[in-house]
Order: C-alpha cells, then sequence, then structure tokens
C-alpha cells in the first residue's frame, strides 16, 4: 500500500475530464492476478458474487464498494487489462448506470501507451509497464480534492497527503492482526512515493515468518485449512481441529515507528523491529451441521461451522496485562470482545457490517442469524478457545504471560459471555493448570493436569507448608500457582458447577470419612494434627451443626498413640453410621488396621481434654480416650480466624453449643468419676 504524493502530466491523456485524477493517489498492489470471475464480481456496485463462495473472505459485497469514501474514479490493472470505474457517469464517455466503467486490454491495443503516455503513466509502478502483461494486480484511488468534493454525488469527503498519511499510520498499526487470519496474504508493506523521487520508500512491514520449505508448507496448510473446510460442507463435512503457531517481523521507521499522526514525513529518526507470535487453534465443528443445513433450507444462508482462536504470547513471559481481544470475519471487525484474544468465525453480520448479529427479540432470518452466531461461540469458538490455552501452556509455561489469557473479567458483554460457561467446562478437562504430584514422594513438584482432576485452593491461596504436605500424602492433587481471579474464573463459570473441586476444610473432612480407601496421611501424627487444625478451623463454637460435620473424621489424637473418631450424639442427618477407628503405633508412628478389621460400634466413645494434672494422673490407664494435649499444643497456629491452636480451638468448640452433642468433652469432675474404675 503506498502513498503516491506525485502529480503526472495532462496534455496526452485518453480523455480530457481524467485531468483532475493525476495527483496524488494512493496505490495498492498485490502479487495475485484477477481471474474473469473477480472482475465479474468487483464490477457490481454494492453486490459481490462472492456471497455464493463459502470459502471467500469478501463475501458481504461491501470491501470494495468502501473506497468511494476516497475516490470518484477508482481504477486498477491486473494481467493485461486497466479498468477505470465511474459510477457517477461523469467522466469517461459512453458509460451508463448499468456499464458504468471501461475496461481496457493493453497487450492487444499495444499502441496505447505510445499514444495516451500521461494516462498510463500513474500505473508504472511495482513492475507494471502497461505495455506487457502485468503479473500482479494494483489499484490506484486517486484522492478525492476539495473542489471534487463540492460536487461529488458519492461523498462530500476530501483527502490530502497528510490525511490518507494518518491513515496508513494507523492501518500500520494493524497491518499484522490484519493478516492474522487471512489465508494467502504473507506480507504487508506501507510505502511512500515522495515527489521528485524515483522510487517509493518502505515506510512499515509486516511478514509472515515462514522458516524453510518444510515449514513454509506446513504454515501455509495451516492458514488454507478453511478452504479445506468449506470445500467440504458441500459433501461429506469431516471434523478439523488443528492447532498452530505463527509469527510475524515488523519494521517500521519514521513517523510510523512513532505512532504519531504529525506532519513531520522524517523517515530517519526513528526505526523500530518488531516480532509478534501467536498460538492459533481452529475447528470446523460438524456438530452445527442441523444449523447449517437449517440455515440454507430456510433463508438461502451460506453457513460453515468455522471457528478460530488466536492468543497472542508476547515477549516478556512475567508481564500479566491482558491482550484486547478483537472479532474477526477472517478480517477485524471494529469489535471488541473483553476476551483477552481474538476470536474468527464465519459470523452473520450486523446490517451495517461493524458487528456480529445477535439479539433476543428477532423472528425469521434475523433469529436464525442470531442462533447462528450463538451456536457458534458456545460450541466452536469455546472449544477452539480451550485447545489455544492448552497449547499456549507448553509454550509459556506456568507465567503471568500464560495466566493472562485466561477470561477473568467478573462481567462480559453479551454475546461474547456466552464463550464462558463452555469454555471454562472444557478447560476442566485439559491439561491447562499446574498441580503438585503427589506421587514423588518426598520430593515435590508440578505438573500440568486437567483441572478436574485436582483440587483449587482454598480462597485461591496456597495451602499452609504442612497442610499441603499431609494432603499430597492422601494423594491430592494441589493446583497451585494459578492467580485467584483464574482459580475464581472456574467455580464462577463452569456450567457443572459439582465438577469443580475447591479444598475446604468440609471437602477434607468428605474425604477423611471414607472408610473404602486407605489413609496414608494418618499414619504420621504431624500430618494429622496439620489435618486437624484444617478441619476444625472453620467450625463455628455456636452452631451444633457444625461439629456434626466432623462426624467420622478419624483425627482425635490420643495419648496412646491412636486416633480416635468424632461422633455427633445427635445422629447424622443422611443416617451414615458412626465408625470408631483407632491406629496403632509403631515406632513414632500409627499403624492402621486393615480395614476389615475396622467393625461398627453401637455406640461411640467419648473423648476427653483434660489438664495437664489428669495427664499424669489417668496417662497409662485411659489412654484410649484422653487427647493427646501435648501434640496439640506443639501445633502452629492456623492462619486466618483468631489463630487459636489446635488445642485452645478444640477445647472451645467442646464449651460451645457445637460440643453439646459431640463425644469430645472437656475433661471435668463426671469424666473423672467415670475413669475411677481404671485407677
Amino acid at each position: 500500500m503506498c502513498l503516491d504524493e506525485r502529480s503526472h502530466g495532462t496534455d496526452t491523456l485518453a480523455y480530457e475530464r481524467l485531468a483532475q485524477f493525476q495527483g496524488p493517489s494512493l496505490l495498492v498492489f498485490n502479487d495475485s492476478t484477477f481471474k474473469e470471475s473477480d472482475f465479474e464480481s468487483i464490477s457490481r456496485i454494492g453486490d459481490s458474487v462472492k456471497r455464493t463462495q463459502v470459502g471467500k473472505t469478501g463475501r458481504f459485497g461491501v470491501g470494495f464498494n468502501s473506497v468511494y469514501h476516497l475516490t470518484d474514479m477508482p481504477s486498477f490493472v491486473s494481467g493485461r487489462h486497466v479498468v477505470f470505474f465511474d459510477p457517477s457517469c461523469a467522466f469517461l464517455p459512453n458509460v451508463t448506470a448499468a456499464n458504468p466503467g471501461k475496461r481496457v486490454d493493453f497487450v492487444s491495443n499495444a499502441g496505447l501507451a505510445d499514444k495516451h503516455p500521461d494516462q498510463w503513466t500513474p500505473f508504472a509502478a511495482f513492475g507494471c509497464d502497461v505495455r506487457s502483461e502485468f503479473h500482479g494486480t494494483m489499484f490506484r484511488f486517486p484522492l478525492r480534492t476539495e473542489a471534487q468534493a463540492l460536487t461529488s454525488r458519492l461523498s462530500k469527503a476530501h483527502y490530502t497527503a497528510q490525511s490518507v498519511r494518518q491513515l496508513l499510520i494507523a492501518f500500520a498499526n494493524e497491518k499484522t492482526l490484519d493478516m492474522l487470519y487471512l489465508k494467502n496474504v504473507e506480507c504487508v508493506e506501507v510505502l511512500e512515493w515522495r515527489v521528485g523521487e524515483d522510487a517509493p520508500r518502505v515506510m512499515a512491514t509486516s511478514t509472515l515468518r515462514l522458516g524453510d520449505a518444510v515449514a513454509a508448507s506446513e504454515i501455509r496448510r495451516h492458514r488454507s485449512a478453511f478452504s479445506r473446510a468449506s470445500a467440504s460442507m458441500s459433501s461429506n463435512p469431516q471434523r478439523i481441529e488443528e492447532v498452530f503457531t505463527v509469527s510475524f517481523d515488523s519494521t517500521a521507521t519514521g513517523v510510523y515507528a512513532r505512532d504519531d499522526t504529525r506532519t513531520s514525513t522524517d523517515d530517519t529518526r526513528t526505526s523500530t523491529d518488531d516480532t509478534r507470535t501467536f498460538v492459533v487453534s481452529h475447528a470446523l465443528g460438524t456438530d452445527l451441521t442441523p444449523l447449517v443445513d437449517s440455515g440454507r433450507e430456510k433463508f438461502g444462508m451460506k453457513l460453515v461451522p468455522w471457528a478460530a482462536v488466536a492468543a497472542e504470547l508476547g515477549t516478556d513471559p512475567t508481564c500479566a496485562e491482558q491482550t484486547v481481544g478483537r472479532a474477526f470475519t477472517f478480517l477485524p471487525l471494529p469489535v471488541k470482545t473483553g476476551l483477552p484474544v481474538h476470536v474468527n468465525a464465519y459470523f452473520e453480520l450486523s446490517s451495517n457490517r461493524r458487528d456480529i448479529w445477535f439479539g433476543g427479540d428477532m423472528a425469521g432470518g434475523g433469529a436464525a442469524r442470531s442462533e447462528w452466531n450463538q451456536a457458534l461461540l458456545t460450541d466452536a469458538v469455546a472449544p477452539a478457545y480451550a485447545k489455544t490455552l492448552e497449547a499456549a501452556a507448553q509454550t509459556l509455561g506456568p507465567s503471568p504471560a500464560f495466566y493472562r489469557l485466561f477470561p477473568t473479567a467478573k462481567s462480559h458483554n453479551a454475546p461474547w459471555s456466552l464463550i464462558l460457561p463452555p469454555l471454562y467446562s472444557n478447560l476442566l478437562r485439559c491439561p491447562c493448570l499446574r498441580a503438585t504430584d503427589p506421587l514423588q514422594g518426598a520430593e515435590i513438584s508440578s505438573r500440568w493436569v486437567a483441572p478436574a482432576t485436582a483440587m483449587f485452593p482454598d480462597g485461591g491461596e496456597p495451602a499452609a507448608p504442612a497442610l499441603a504436605d499431609a494432603l499430597r500424602a492422601e494423594g491430592v492433587w494441589l493446583i497451585e500457582g494459578a492467580p485467584k481471579d483464574v482459580c475464581e474464573s472456574f467455580a464462577r463459570h463452569c456450567e457443572d458447577s459439582d465438577a469443580v473441586r475447591t479444598l475446604s476444610p468440609a471437602a477434607v473432612r468428605a474425604m477423611l470419612r471414607r472408610t473404602d480407601v486407605p489413609h496414608p496421611a494418618l499414619d504420621s501424627r504431624k500430618r494429622a494434627l496439620a489435618l486437624l487444625e484444617y478441619v476444625l478451623s472453620d467450625v463455628n463454637p455456636a452452631d451444633p451443626m457444625g461439629a456434626a460435620d466432623l462426624t467420622g473424621v478419624p483425627l482425635v489424637p490420643l495419648t496412646n498413640g491412636t486416633l480416635g473418631t468424632f461422633a455427633f450424639r445427635g445422629g447424622r442427618t443422611d443416617g451414615a453410621e458412626v465408625m470408631d477407628e483407632t491406629r496403632q503405633v509403631e515406632e513414632g508412628g500409627p499403624k492402621r488396621p486393615p480395614s476389615h478389621a475396622m467393625r461398627p460400634r453401637d455406640k461411640a466413645p467419648t473423648f476427653l481434654v483434660p489438664h495437664e494434672s489428669e495427664v499424669d494422673l489417668l496417662g497409662e490407664c485411659a489412654g484410649d480416650v484422653l487427647v493427646d494435649r501435648e501434640l496439640l499444643c506443639g501445633g502452629e497456629p492456623w492462619e486466618g480466624g483468631d489463630s487459636l491452636t489446635c488445642l485452645a480451638r478444640l477445647e472451645r468448640i467442646c464449651a460451645g453449643s457445637a460440643g453439646a452433642e459431640l463425644n469430645v468433652k472437656v475433661f471435668d469432675g463426671a469424666a473423672l468419676a467415670s475413669l475411677m474404675p481404671r485407677i
């Protein structure tokens, strides 16, 4: 794309009225040549042959027509033809509203360039000489002057070289994103051709990094996947799921590097180089085939269940700043999704082509378009997003740059909020978070796991080291390193909330109540104490039902080295039998009997929290009912709450309403009387 500031001669024109279009212009070049169908499509003002071609990007019929904001006389050269458009029928002879232009074969008419040199000089660029066949396509858009705008029937907007430069600077900032989802464009350049200079200057570039021949072939195969997908829709749609990485190398100089729109054209003061890398997941979702068929049969809609999600990896793994995600229909829309990734899909667009069609108060074709977009978001975009994060995890590791790719805002605007429940539900089954590996023994290590197989941290904060050690011994995978807002987003958005397991005192109590699995953590008094501190941490001494949830938890440490089981004498509402499980001590650690030896008791024993004097008096004869006071006093205060030691917390629970029906009591006169026969 080139800003051509030059003005050309007007003495030898084919048509006198074209003299006013020999001034500054915008040139747009690519190395592809028009087919006959392309000539036909571009000649339809306000329409597009591509509407019926599902594999084409320009299916909305507005792309080329946007140039009439800029000029009254667009023209282009491609292959052996030059084409002029005059939709106002005001500048070319013998044009009509039905045929508002001229198409000239300059190869067959070889003398044109010599007969009217001024007419063809503006096209002498990028290898075109308007004599031999041109292997490419170049558009020329003469800038509408202020005088032309006064009489123009197309637009009252006028442009100068400086105002177009401002547009090009803005475009240069977007050029990499413009290329992101395109199938064939591999390089974009912004140039300026100054007055008096023989060739244009390159001001900014963005180039797809292809690597060697094998890598280039693979990248091109990925980028052309939509063409294969759309072609399969007419016969036998095949599910396509691909994840790949692409990089774009960019350069900029002068005002293009400074990202400003000042009038200076100095291109020597500043120069920048940049590389942007994206991990892209795209897919053809065959699950939407019924909607594709319905849209075609009822409303003539040409639909492809295609979606892609791209996450920018960045260059600084410590950067937690989120990307401002954009919506695309292969080219970017002026829509910010609120997501930290870029979403591309075969959306149905609103009438102004600036947003996707969405609403709940529609009927007929409008309702069908809205339903289609919603289905794309939930059934195609969300799974692709999950695959993108899974791939980014391997590239970025558990870094701030990775976690910023999760959508964690507490609210998102519709329709983009529709992505969140299926996204997080998909992520539950993807290895996208790190968790400590309980199978590594004393060595603490972590690996990527599907969150459904692990437990999220309590309150989003890491577990205390002693508790984490005890839980690892129990075989629990504990998610680590994930920011609090990421953890909360799983709980907030997952469609099956029960599938999101979060560490909590209640969850640990439920885990320890199970009698069908062993509990290795209870082989260690230290680990048992850490678990006891935690399961007591949320028990409200004034709430009897809080103590009821302790029923069946084998964490009452006794002075004889065994572990008694909490029981609620009021009875459990779920009818579970109270089990009294004791574990014998063997050389510093309890030894558990096999599961078949653990039999139900008709009545759970009462355990007593003694004072020091009672321990001295009764320790040897009543060790099976006396709580190990010394062990509990040695516990670390729990972080949070009132920071009570484990002993003080247990005594407080026993003294309150919660302890009224609990089988753990503070030692008193009645307790002493009941134990007298043992003395």
